[in-house]
């Protein structure tokens, strides 16, 4: 048991280190400051289509099937 313990913590340790690895390429990708023109071009416009097309080579790069680009809304927390 302690041996799939290491494993299981081994594991989970890595998909950490290369989750933050691409969220952190993300945002040096995609300007978070633009995600309703984004939204709002309907995927027509030359910017979107290079942004997308940056997104699909980071996510074939890192392996993953999707990645997740949100902005909080953060009006509800005091000091903001």
């Amino acid at each position: 048991m302690m041996g799939f313990r290491n494993f299981t913590d081994a594991l989970l340790d890595q998909y950490s280190d290369g989750a933050f690895r691409t969220a952190n390429t993300a945002v040096m990708e995609f300007d978070v400051s633009k995600i309703e023109d984004y939204a709002a071009s309907g995927g027509t416009t030359d910017e979107y289509i290079a942004v997308l097309e940056s997104m699909k080579r980071l996510c074939n790069s890192s392996g993953s099937t999707f990645i997740y680009v949100i902005r909080p809304d953060l009006s509800g927390y005091i000091g903001l």
